[in-house]
């Protein structure tokens, strides 16, 4: 009888602490499926970004390949940029 009592705490304890741990793993879990979420996130914009910026290089290439390096054209690209920012932003 003495037995039977200390097998029931031992299966008691242990479906406790099995639901406890179930619990903290299915938390962990969660945490990392928004984290993988948010890097999917990052990498979209990381690549939209450095697919605007060869574009921009591209452009830039081909107008220093047509009229040659001269200082009104990095102005103007530099200018070209920095407006594409702040309509961005808006």
């Amino acid at each position: 009888m003495d037995t039977l009592i200390h097998a029931d705490i031992f299966f008691f304890i242990t479906s406790i602490a099995v639901i406890f741990v179930t619990a903290i793993l299915v938390t962990i879990l969660v945490y990392i499926a928004v984290i993988l979420n948010d890097l999917k996130h990052i990498s979209r914009k990381i690549r939209e970004g450095s697919e605007n910026l060869a574009d921009d290089l591209n452009e830039w290439r081909e107008s220093v390949h047509k009229n040659g390096v001269q200082v009104q054209n990095v102005i103007n690209y530099f200018k070209h940029i920095f407006s594409k920012r702040k309509n961005h932003k808006k």
